[in-house]
């Protein structure tokens, strides 16, 4: 899969990311390196029905991190972490009783 495919379509990998794994992405979330690494290779291996070389999803991860600060989709908060700033996954507030 084409690295360009993905960022353009940062869409369809960050709900991918939030189905396979609900409770972990939501808006203001702690995101790290190696979870974008794992769902990437997790949703490589959906798309195309390959495996993705560890080295290249190292890659492929560190470019899609990189863009998807470009974007502001993402806000760096140390070497390896960042915020998601994606209000589509805004939480629910919970009602008090």
């Amino acid at each position: 899969m084409e690295l360009n495919a993905i960022i353009s379509n940062f869409n369809d990998f960050l709900y991918f990311y939030k189905k396979t794994f609900p409770d972990s992405i939501f808006h203001n979330s702690k995101i790290y390196h190696r979870d974008i690494q794992y769902v990437l290779t997790r949703y490589i291996q959906k798309k195309e029905k390959s495996t993705l070389p560890i080295g290249l999803s190292e890659d492929m991860a560190q470019k899609i991190e990189s863009e998807f600060e470009k974007k502001g989709i993402l806000k760096k908060i140390g070497n390896q972490g960042w915020v998601l700033n994606y209000p589509d996954f805004i939480k629910p507030a919970v009602e008090k009783k």
